[in-house]
């Protein structure tokens, strides 16, 4: 008998036999499992593109653990581990609140997004760069691996920074106008502000050259600031913007940390610190 059972033992492990009650091929695959299932030369997958979000593209070649995927007409060269195959149709949903997914949005685009709540076949998100909501069905996400769903916490606190402290802005001194010649710091976009010199100006408007090679502007006069900048007196969890390293690059926003006599610590968006003195930053409320 002892024989026996050992002969049905071997039998087993060379069959593959399963003793539990079911097997595991039986078992249904998960979104998430079908989107790391083996891609090939030719499908289309979902792969990281940018902080905000990944794209669709479709596979070229594959070379160990590089994958060159064309997206439009630009071929992007990707890690495997931020490579995901599409998930099919009637894919169950295997996240739960909190989990960091990308879920497709429009044209080949699948933003970040963190998932509020799942209901049967509904998923609610949360999209990280915009913070609108999404109702999406499982198969229209993709759970991504650990270090990927950190960097887009990571993008989260810095989308969060910026909308608190973009919601004042820097003004000019009361009474200040622009003069021809005078170099100032403007705003060339919405709430980014460089570097710039005024080529004329009137009692409303001024046109500014910027040092980068962007086109002259013609700015109402609340977007024109003084360079360098009037003496300020910030005090802590005050939000500035603070000139940075070279004069071509945009001013950074920051968050007052302390004040030690006439130089200011302050925290950026990314949550690195640095040191600047009066004349380089300008409060903004």
């Amino acid at each position: 008998m002892k024989r026996l059972c050992v002969v049905i033992v071997f039998l087993c492990t060379l069959t593959g036999c399963n003793l539990g009650s079911k097997s595991e091929s039986s078992k249904e695959t998960s979104g998430t499992e079908r989107a790391k299932t083996q891609l090939a030369v030719g499908d289309t997958a979902v792969f990281k593109f940018s902080r905000q979000g990944y794209v669709e593209g479709k596979v070229q070649s594959i070379d160990g653990t590089r994958y060159k995927l064309l997206y439009g007409q630009s071929t992007q060269t990707v890690d495997a581990v931020d490579v995901y195959a599409l998930p099919q149709a009637g894919a169950k949903a295997d996240v739960k609140p909190g989990d960091i997914v990308v879920a497709y949005r429009r044209e080949a685009y699948w933003p970040g997004a963190e998932v509020k709540s799942v209901n049967g076949d509904v998923i609610e998100l949360q999209t990280i760069a915009e913070g609108d909501t999404l109702n999406v069905s499982p198969e229209k996400i993709v759970k991504i691996n650990s270090a990927a769903a950190a960097e887009f916490k990571q993008y989260a606190q810095e989308v969060g920074f910026l909308k608190a402290a973009k919601n004042g802005r820097p003004h000019p001194p009361a009474g200040y106008k622009p003069r021809a010649g005078e170099r100032v710091v403007a705003e060339w976009t919405d709430k980014t502000w460089y570097i710039g010199d005024v080529v004329s100006a009137s009692s409303t408007k001024a046109k500014i050259k910027w040092p980068a090679s962007f086109p002259e502007s013609q700015l109402t006069l609340e977007k024109v600031l003084p360079y360098p900048a009037p003496g300020a007196s910030p005090k802590a969890n005050d939000f500035l913007i603070v000139k940075q390293d070279s004069e071509k690059q945009s001013f950074a926003y920051g968050q007052v940390t302390s004040v030690n006599g006439g130089t200011v610590e302050v925290k950026l968006a990314d949550g690195k610190t640095r040191t600047v003195k009066q004349g380089e930053f300008y409060l903004v409320n």
